[in-house]
């Protein structure tokens, strides 16, 4: 009886390797979630890049920014001031519309695949985009502000930024 090897693992040490593997995962899956976060951030920016240096071009061509109307007043029809009212069903341009605007196409986008122009004058514009699903709450904004005595866009003030429920992501200034 003395001649019988040992085979196989201790309980001890199975428990052991178990919860070492769970320990490695558990970070992995921290990690993986931080860059998939920070690829997520990284398309709201671009997207908002792009309709800044679209709002740019339209500048340059309309001395304004795209979709801005003159003061909207209550008295007129929201198709009148389609800025004012680009959440509604149909509106030309905005979080249900797929066309895109301003040559600014973000529906082959994974996350941020629809946004929304607005401008209170016409030396202001704010873009403005929101995840829907899996990671509610990530927001990509642009804001950019022109000087009302200058006629040159790219010293218009840019901000692009993303955030989480509060935590910038991004915060830049063009």
């Amino acid at each position: 009886m003395n001649n019988l090897k040992k085979a196989g693992f201790s309980l001890t040490e199975v428990i052991i390797t178990i919860i070492i593997v769970g320990i490695l995962a558990l970070v992995a899956i921290q990690v993986h979630k931080v860059l998939v976060i920070r690829a997520i951030a990284s398309e709201g920016k671009t997207l908002m890049g792009a309709i800044a240096t679209a709002e740019k071009a339209y500048w340059v061509e309309n001395g304004t920014f795209y979709g801005y109307s003159g003061p909207a007043d209550s008295q007129s029809d929201p198709q009148d001031h389609p800025q004012t009212d680009a959440t509604k069903e149909g509106a030309p341009w905005g979080p249900r519309s797929n066309d895109p605007i301003l040559g600014v196409d973000a529906t082959g986008n994974k996350y941020f695949s629809k946004f929304v122009l607005s401008t209170g004058s016409d030396y202001e514009v704010f873009a403005y985009s929101q995840i829907e699903k899996p990671f509610n709450g990530i927001q990509a904004i642009l804001s950019m502000n022109m000087d009302q005595n200058s006629t040159d866009v790219n010293k218009a003030k840019t901000v692009i930024q993303v955030k989480d429920t509060g935590h910038n992501l991004i915060d830049e200034e063009l």
